[in-house]
C-alpha cells in the first residue's frame, strides 16, 4: 500500500476549515483534489519495496552475490554466527559437517555473519580454528536475517527459491539440541534437527516440525 506525505500539503485546506472561511463542502473537494495530486506525485507518494529488492550482501572477499538467485526449487541452508559466540563455537564441528553433507546433496550453503562491525580476517581464522570450510557471507545490512527471521546464533534457515528473488522458508532453527540452554550443555544431542529438516526437504516433504528453538547469542538489531 502506498503511503502518502500530505502533512503540508493538507495544512492550508485544515486552516481554511478552522476559519470556517469557505462552506464544508469547498472544503471537501478541495481535500480530495489535493490528496489525488499528491498520490500521483513520486515526491509525495512512497511505496514499500518490493520483496526481492535487498541490500547487497558480500562475500569474506567482498564480492557482492544475490544469496536468493537461483533456479526455482534449489535449496540454500544459511546457518547464522557470531564470532566469539561460545554455543556457536562448541556446535562449529556439527556445523561442518551438515554443510559438507548437504552441499555433497546438492544445495548451497552460507554461514552467514550478521554483524556490521565484523572483520573478515577475524572470520577466516575461526574458520581456520574450527575447520569450517563453508562459503561464508556478511549480512551487515541484515538482509537474509529479516527475510528468513533469524535471531540466534546459532540458528540454521532452510529456504527453496522460487527462481524470481523469492523464498520459501522450510526450516528455521537449531542445529541439535545439545544444548537445552545457555550453560546447559548435554552429553551428547538426542535430536538432530536441522539434519531432519534437510532429509525432509531433500525427500520433496516439508519438514515436521518446521520452527524450533535455537539457544545461543543474540543477534544484535541493525537500523
Amino acid at each position: 500500500m502506498t503511503t502518502c506525505r500530505l502533512t503540508r500539503l493538507l495544512q492550508p485546506i485544515r486552516g481554511l476549515d478552522a476559519t470556517n472561511s469557505v462552506g464544508p463542502a469547498v472544503v471537501d473537494r478541495a481535500r480530495i483534489v489535493l490528496v489525488a495530486l499528491a498520490c500521483a506525485l513520486p515526491a509525495a507518494c512512497t511505496a514499500p519495496p518490493a520483496a526481492t529488492v535487498s541490500a547487497p550482501v558480500h562475500t569474506l572477499d567482498g564480492k557482492t552475490v544475490e544469496p536468493f538467485s537461483g533456479r526455482a526449487g534449489s535449496l540454500v541452508l544459511f546457518i547464522y554466527l557470531v564470532d566469539g559466540c561460545p554455543i556457536a563455537n562448541a556446535l562449529s564441528p556439527e556445523i561442518a559437517r551438515i554443510s559438507a553433507d548437504a552441499r555433497d546433496r546438492g544445495a548451497a550453503v552460507w554461514l552467514v555473519y550478521p554483524d556490521p562491525l565484523v572483520v573478515p580476517a577475524t572470520i577466516e581464522r575461526r574458520h581456520r580454528d574450527f575447520g569450517l570450510d563453508v562459503p561464508t557471507l556478511l549480512d551487515a545490512h541484515h538482509t537474509t536475517v529479516r527475510a528468513t527471521g533469524a535471531t540466534i546464533s546459532p540458528e540454521a534457515a532452510l529456504v527453496r527459491l522460487d527462481g524470481a528473488g523469492g523464498i520459501d522458508l522450510l526450516y528455521r532453527g537449531r542445529i541439535n539440541d545439545l544444548f537445552e540452554g545457555p550453560g546447559r550443555r548435554r552429553p551428547s544431542a538426542r535430536t538432530n534437527d536441522l539434519r531432519v529438516a534437510l532429509d525432509a526437504a531433500f525427500a520433496g516433504r516439508r519438514p515436521d516440525p518446521d520452527r524450533t528453538a535455537a539457544v545461543g547469542c543474540i543477534l544484535e538489531p541493525v537500523p
